[in-house]
């Protein structure tokens, strides 16, 4: 267990670091109007990845134990030599590397959300995020618990979990299109009620996995363009010294629920039935989607983003929102 917790520990660090450093970076090799396109993108390697790492680590791990654990610390070899190589800089530029004064990690966190209090569309983002993310994870946890309530087996459980991360996959192949065709606003709305309709067939089918595994996935087929359009609407708000800062913060803030999300699902569960705690999770999410429609700072999301210096912060060019349609060159 204390081996398991500090790897646990270790990972969480790095993972936030690493997420911190790579909208920044991103915004740095990809084009303002190809961002959607690249946020896009990478949910699809995501996903994909998803879907084929289980059965490729069960595999290896037939082989030998040591295998997969080998093979997971040479892919990160390769992608440590692949950062070495990239050409375009990645910042912070040079002034402002040398205009800056040392600070801790406390300070960074707090000038993350000072500039996220400032921002009305960035608070709602940052409870947004919190929330979404415990309840995914609850929904996530309670389909294998309500699955094994109703008699499946470990071979239907996992064949209706890789049915949810196939349409997670086809959903992050599609979302380059649709945020390209559909406005922003209009993206959260729907996707948001439809969160919500994927959740209570969740509840009623969960009797019978196939269906109710489509209508899991169909939630993070919804979820994926959802994501997209936030990401890059992110992107684009936050000036550039402060991205990391501010992303590092949001991380946090989305990972900080969902060590609860299974311990009250599972007590919901055992009081009254695993569906009780779904449609609980369907009415957390029918809120956010209502707190959508009241949230003011919503209905202007398709006006230019604009990355205000206040405090001092040096603001680059913004990268606006807008797309180049079918004539868009594909993300690099």
């Amino acid at each position: 267990m204390p081996q398991i917790a500090v790897t646990a520990l270790v990972q969480g660090v790095m993972s936030a670091l690493h997420q911190a450093a790579t909208t920044p970076a991103l915004r740095r090799i990809v084009a303002p109007a190809q961002l959607k396109v690249a946020f896009a993108r990478e949910q699809a390697r995501d996903m994909g990845t998803q879907l084929a790492g289980s059965p490729l680590g069960g595999l290896l791990f037939g082989l030998a134990r040591w295998i997969p654990f080998a093979f997971d610390a040479v892919s990160y070899l390769f992608v440590t030599l692949a950062a070495l190589f990239i050409r375009s800089p990645l910042g912070p530029d040079r002034a402002e590397e040398k205009a800056a004064e040392p600070t801790s990690v406390r300070q960074d966190v707090g000038e993350g959300l000072r500039f996220l209090r400032r921002d009305s569309f960035l608070r709602f983002l940052l409870l947004w995020a919190a929330l979404s993310n415990c309840t995914l994870a609850g929904l996530a946890f309670m389909f294998v618990v309500a699955l094994r309530h109703h008699g499946a087996s470990a071979s239907v459980i996992g064949t209706s979990e890789s049915i949810v991360m196939a349409c997670g996959l086809l959903g992050a192949l599609a979302a380059g299109r649709i945020v390209r065709r559909v406005s922003g606003f209009q993206i959260v709305v729907t996707m948001s009620w439809l969160m919500v309709a994927g959740t209570l067939g969740v509840a009623a089918l969960v009797a019978r996995p196939w269906p109710a595994a489509l209508c899991f996935g169909s939630l993070v087929f919804f979820m994926t363009p959802l994501n997209v359009t936030f990401e890059a609407r992110m992107a684009a708000t936050v000036p550039d010294r402060i991205a990391g800062r501010v992303m590092m913060t949001t991380s946090m803030a989305a990972q900080s629920l969902k060590w609860l999300a299974p311990l009250v699902c599972g007590a919901l569960a055992d009081r009254f039935s695993p569906t009780a705690p779904i449609l609980g999770l369907a009415a957390v999410f029918a809120l956010l989607a209502v707190a959508i429609h009241l949230t003011p700072a919503l209905r202007r999301f398709d006006d230019a983003p604009h990355t205000g210096d206040d405090a001092g912060l040096a603001a680059p060019e913004p990268a606006t929102l807008e797309t180049t349609g079918r004539d868009a060159q594909p993300a690099r």
